[in-house]
């Protein structure tokens, strides 16, 4: 069969009226525009292909009164915040009515009470605890750069000058740290043949205080790496953790694990949620946003009161590095409470933090929610009267949905990053017994499209 072929077209105006769930404005004509506003009326050169219409305005004929300029330079090639072209306020709205059509398209029923705005996030800018730089040697070796790769695009990086989504001083080390290498004369990665050292960078850091940096390499190279690091740790005395990681140059598997090696300091970074502390491992994962995923975990605990039993069991899965079982632990301690992760190291963490905390009681398991979660496991630990998930963003597997609708709890706190993927899973559980009793969007990612979403389902009588 022969391939389709993309046509361009000039459009001229075309109405917008919502937001696509994957962030770009829509018209009624099922065209997804990059950078338009719904309410605008733009024209754009749109490209067909795969079945739908693309394109960007090259002309907007009727501006939105939400539409602002952009707070940075990088915004008509950078990926990391799409939204900036849009007053704050807008975007709260417009993510709660991406959560409505999730639902709407699933035949969700939402509460009585109707579906709230969107929390929004207590920082704006800054917010960010973790970035990753990527290295790209120009051809011929004549430009050295640092940056982001551009949206559908992992072949080539663009240099990055300035990033807002990071707290203050991140952005500046970054760079710095790129002079260093290109002082030690360091090559850096080329995508055209895979060659040079230096890959990438990530920064992380806490509320705490906490730094960790992460350099990445195509191969260990001791005599090269070595002396770049005894030089970067005397400039930033400041950094809590040194790492690196060794990367196959030739893996192109989206889901590649590097060789992790610590250089020196802490093996671990410290975040606080409320009185608790949670620490982690460098490559753990943690909420992006500590500040708002405190207020929703606060939020979480509101919920949960209404479920929770002295008797009665609580599972979450997904539990990651127990902040959500701890945190229901701290306030609830003469119930039992077990918290399932498949990642190894993340389940060390939730060990670890349970002690750091003082809740002993809380127990934490290791192994593949599918293979772990099961009716046997049930029967053998008890039915619980609470079942909490935060699964990844595409959701969780139609069996373990059927494993906690056998189990039969009181009350069901579902933590979602994508309303599409909750929607779909919510189908399953209120066609067999359950009722969205509440759902709140909470804004995660300002300047983004993404929402984070907590929906709570309770058990018919």
């Amino acid at each position: 069969m022969p391939r389709k072929e993309t046509t361009i077209t000039s459009l001229k105006d075309v109405e917008l009226t919502h937001f696509h769930s994957g962030g770009r404005a829509c018209s009624r004509e099922k065209i997804y525009v990059s950078g338009g506003i719904p309410g605008e009326r733009v024209e754009i050169v749109s490209q067909r292909g795969k079945g739908f219409r693309s394109g960007t305005p090259v002309n907007i004929l009727r501006a939105s009164g939400d539409r602002i300029l952009p707070f940075c330079v990088h915004a008509n090639i950078c990926g990391g915040c799409p939204w900036q072209h849009m007053r704050y306020e807008a975007q709260l709205v417009w993510k709660r009515d991406i959560l409505r059509r999730a639902l709407d398209k699933y035949t969700i029923q939402i509460p009585p009470e109707g579906l709230p705005e969107t929390v929004p996030s207590p920082l704006e800018k800054g917010y960010r605890n973790r970035v990753e730089y990527t290295f790209e040697a120009g051809k011929g070796g004549e430009m050295n750069i640092m940056g982001f790769h551009q949206p559908g695009d992992l072949s080539s990086v663009f240099d990055c000058k300035e990033c807002f989504l990071l707290p203050e001083g991140m952005h500046k080390m970054a760079l710095e740290i790129k002079e260093t290498a290109l002082e030690k004369e360091i090559p850096f990665y080329r995508f055209e043949d895979r060659s040079g050292l230096l890959r990438n960078l990530t920064l992380r850091c806490t509320t705490t205080g906490d730094l960790a940096v992460i350099a990445g390499f195509t191969r260990n190279e001791p005599s090269s790496i070595l002396p770049f690091f005894e030089i970067l740790t005397s400039r930033f005395p400041g950094v809590s953790s040194w790492a690196y990681t060794v990367w196959d140059p030739h893996s192109t598997s989206r889901y590649y694990a590097p060789d992790f090696c610590h250089y020196t300091g802490k093996t671990y970074l410290e975040e606080r949620s409320g009185t608790l502390r949670f620490q982690y491992g460098l490559s753990s994962f943690y909420q992006p946003n500590p500040v708002q995923a405190t207020v929703i975990f606060n939020h979480i605990l509101k919920q949960a009161e209404g479920f929770i039993t002295e008797t009665d069991p609580v599972y979450d899965l997904y539990t990651g590095v127990g902040t959500i079982a701890l945190t229901l632990a701290d306030k609830f301690k003469k119930t039992a409470i077990t918290g399932i992760e498949g990642n190894p190291e993340a389940v060390g963490d939730a060990i670890n933090n349970a002690s750091l905390n003082n809740v002993p009681g809380t127990q934490f398991v290791e192994g593949d929610i599918l293979k772990t979660f099961t009716h046997s496991y049930i029967a053998r630990n008890g039915s619980p009267s609470l079942i909490l998930l935060d699964p990844p963003r595409n959701g969780t597997l139609t069996e373990i949905k059927k494993t906690i609708l056998a189990a039969q709890p009181a009350g069901i706190i579902y933590l979602s990053c994508n309303p599409v993927s909750l929607a779909w899973d919510l189908k399953q559980l209120t066609e067999n017994g359950y009722r969205l009793t509440a759902v709140r969007p909470f804004d995660m990612f300002p300047h983004t499209h993404h929402v984070e979403t907590l929906a709570v389902c309770r058990k018919e009588s």
